[in-house]
């Protein structure tokens, strides 16, 4: 039922009201012309819900009291009910032609003519109805409403200022609320937290303010303050589905996935027509492993929804597991991937739907393909040719020329700040070491991050642009910059950065490792990787041109070593006697691929006696557990007790995961999606790896670590060769052993190697202006 629907009389009113109707047009037969019967037989029509009766009725009594402003109101009225604006704006005309000093009635026009788009119209009415309104009261809510149309064009200040003159007429929460918004909008934190709290000390009971609060605070990280005013909106309005579903994403985010999904399955319950809940609520399901009840879900809104361009992107995504069972179920993802991608294609593409496709472009990325075996080019050129072409067309812009410049202008685009390996690993050492006399550099940052680390982010280059409200205005700040050449340490993990990826905005645009795959998109050039990193035949596996950097192709600055006490109940977990192994596994649960699963079995195994040390998100809580299971029952199957071997850790802050390290014998890197970050500090710890060299860049993260620091003997060329090398290390940190003694020493000795490359930054300047230059 819409704001505007009537309620449905009961069984008694419902009789008494057609017994008045039958009564009013047996009299009408008589006198046709009488307007107050008119009037009663319509409102009896209107209440029934009989609007089409109720029109008539009201047409014929403007026809026969054409000079009664009111019977033109309630004919509008009416209009406005049955969804036939332009009608409506026509009667409100004829109204005013009538009254022409009634604010009411200006006002009524503008809020049509603004339901149809007639922006211009409807400020022009507002205007109107407050320069004629007496009432500061009315005249509040006007100024709120005209306000709300200079937002509406883009005309901040002006909406501003009106916003601020309602507030001054009257103490309008609304008006509040909404300059609050603006604010937010417009990437004002702090006034719009403060504009927030104002509308709810105006009007306490405002269940609408409560969420945009929530919003701005789960924004900003402040989860737990978030989480409350949610809860607050939807004790003020326990149907209030958009808070539901809101407050199911941050439960889902903190790792309360249980509670999550029961939220948002109510929040279906009392809107089942409502895609974007179905979409978040499979996602969870989804994420979490819980494949079949996902698709159950999607499938059910697209029965309701068969062409919602998100639902139908959400069927793609959902064909990779998050968590595969077996690699049977793993490959079979990747089939149906692809199977599925052609129905996507061929139905986004269609000129009817291109639109609606387009508004999701990058919200949804293939991100589990890249933790699948093989070479996934083709699969994501073919998506990427789809999505640029849905971008191109949704924004089409003229190719970029900059003007002739003293230094080459070198925008970056990245969510990640400080509190990420694409910052940690890929950024920071780079901006700190360009050369800014070359390179004119500009930060657009797609994320949030704390002030500190803001403020440090501002010494490195020369304009920071801090969380755009959104990507138009992510564009448009990009467009007015004119960058010579974009920079993206990654593309697939964030939506707004992905988005931009998908148009021609510079003459260059280049793709750091920050995501180990190629992007697949048309409108990327170059894809910068490190020599180290990548097999001789690496170049068949981008769409790109690949660019190996020397050396990893990173310039790290040293981790900080700052490690504190690890928790007592951590402590506890290890074992006291020096003779048991201890191993341990830092990636997240989907990072761990199903074929994987006997090696490590296997490593408990030969190994002698040994545990084996997972680190775990409290974030993913069911996917964690679902990974030990399936540990455990490779153990099982070869005849070891995983129970003993197998001990989660939960993930921990920097300062005790170093002391954790110092604390682990052997450091095992996942075969089928190497991790790097968590490797570069191990070996700042000397904490032993062991690794798989694969095939692809993805693989050959640590062991391009360990080739930059010289040291080559725990690089595995095949699974048997990983599980001898692991094995051995574990005999020999037996006890403390002098030889493994000095093996720690060494790597600790050795580890500054990763740090401080500047060569990378000199060919990363180097190539890019090459490029530069031979695209001019």
């Amino acid at each position: 039922m819409t704001e505007d629907s009537p309620a449905a009389p009961s069984a008694d009113l419902a009789a008494d009201l057609a017994a008045a109707l039958a009564q009013a047009e047996a009299v009408l037969a008589q006198r046709p012309d009488d307007p107050a019967l008119l009037d009663l037989a319509a409102g009896c029509a209107e209440a029934l819900g009989d609007l089409a009766k109720a029109e008539d009725y009201r047409r014929r009594g403007v026809q026969v009291a054409p000079q009664n402003p009111a019977a033109w109101i309630r004919l509008a009225t009416l209009l406005q009910q049955r969804y036939s604006p332009e009608k409506a704006a026509a009667v409100y005309r004829r109204a005013i032609d009538l009254m022409p000093n009634d604010p009411h009635l200006h006002h009524a026009l503008g809020s049509v003519q603004e339901r149809m788009g007639h922006l211009g119209k409807a400020e022009y009415a507002y205007r109107r109805s407050v320069k004629l309104a007496p009432d500061p009261v009315f005249a509040s809510q006007a100024l709120n409403d005209y306000a709300s149309v200079l937002t509406a064009q883009q005309r901040h200040d002006e909406a501003e200022a009106a916003y601020r003159a309602a507030l001054a007429r009257s103490p309008y929460a609304k008006a509040a609320n909404n300059l609050a918004s603006l604010y937010h909008g417009l990437g004002k934190m702090a006034e719009a937290e403060q504009g927030y709290r104002h509308a709810l000390e105006l009007k306490p009971n405002y269940p609408h303010a409560e969420f945009n609060l929530a919003n701005l605070l789960h924004e900003q990280g402040r989860l737990a303050e978030a989480e409350d005013a949610y809860r607050r909106a939807i004790a003020r309005d326990p149907g209030f589905t958009e808070a539901m579903n809101n407050l199911g994403l941050l439960l889902g985010e903190t790792g309360r996935s249980e509670e999550a999904i029961a939220l948002l399955r109510l929040a279906l319950h009392q809107e089942p027509q409502h895609a974007a809940i179905s979409v978040n609520l499979a996602d969870l399901l989804h994420q979490r492993g819980d494949a079949d009840d996902a698709k159950l879900v999607v499938d059910a809104a697209l029965l309701a929804h068969p062409d919602d361009a998100l639902l139908r992107l959400t069927k793609l995504m959902h064909c990779l597991p998050a968590l595969p069972d077996s690699p049977a179920s793993a490959e079979q993802g990747v089939q149906a991937f692809d199977a599925e991608l052609q129905h996507w294609t061929q139905h986004a593409l269609q000129p009817g739907n291109r639109r609606a496709a387009a508004e999701h472009v990058g919200h949804k990325q293939p991100f589990y393909l890249a933790y699948r075996a093989g070479d996934h080019r083709l699969r994501l050129s073919a998506f990427g040719d789809a999505t640029a072409a849905l971008m191109r067309d949704a924004f089409p812009l003229p190719s970029p020329q900059p003007p002739a410049r003293q230094r080459i202008r070198l925008c970056v685009v990245t969510k990640y700040i400080r509190s990420h390996s694409v910052w940690t690993v890929v950024l920071n050492g780079l901006l700190s070491q360009i050369d800014r006399t070359r390179f004119e550099t500009v930060l657009l940052h797609t994320g949030t991050a704390s002030e500190a680390d803001m403020a440090a982010v501002r010494g490195m280059v020369d304009r920071l642009y801090p969380h755009p409200r959104d990507f138009r205005a992510a564009l448009d700040i990009l467009r007015g910059e004119q960058p010579d050449i974009l920079y993206y340490p990654e593309i697939g993990m964030d939506a707004l950065t992905n988005r931009l990826a998908n148009l021609r905005l510079a003459p260059v645009q280049a793709a750091g490792w920050g995501h180990p795959v190629t992007t697949g998109l048309p409108e990327i050039d170059l894809y910068l990787s490190g020599d180290l990193l990548e097999p001789p035949n690496a170049a068949r596996h981008y769409r790109e041109r690949l660019v190996r950097l020397p050396g990893t192709g990173a310039c790290t600055l040293s981790p900080p070593v700052l490690p504190m006490p690890l928790p007592p109940e951590i402590a506890a977990l290890l074992p006291s006697d020096r003779r048991i192994a201890r191993f341990v596994l830092c990636q997240h649960a989907f990072k761990f691929d199903p074929a994987d699963d006997a090696l490590y079995a296997r490593i408990a195994r030969a190994a002698g006696p040994c545990r084996i040390f997972i680190m775990l998100r409290a974030d993913e809580p069911v996917q964690s557990e679902r990974l030990l299971d399936r540990l455990r029952q490779a153990c099982a199957r070869i005849g070891v007790d995983g129970d003993s071997v197998f001990v989660s850790l939960p993930w921990l802050p920097m300062p005790q995961f170093y002391s954790l390290l110092d604390e682990m014998d052997v450091y095992l890197d996942c075969p089928g999606f190497s991790g790097y970050t968590t490797a570069w500090q191990a070996l700042h710890r000397g904490l032993p790896i062991v690794t798989l060299e694969g095939g692809f860049m993805r693989q050959r993260l640590a062991a391009g670590a360990l080739r930059q620091i010289d040291t080559t003997e725990t690089i595995a060329g095949d699974a048997e060769q990983y599980l001898g090398i692991a094995t051995a290390l574990a005999q020999e940190c037996r006890g403390n052993a002098p030889a493994y003694a000095v093996r720690r020493a060494a790597l600790r000795g050795a580890a500054p190697k990763l740090d401080g490359n500047a060569e990378v930054v000199r060919v990363f300047e180097t190539v890019l202006a090459e490029e530069l230059e031979r695209r001019r």
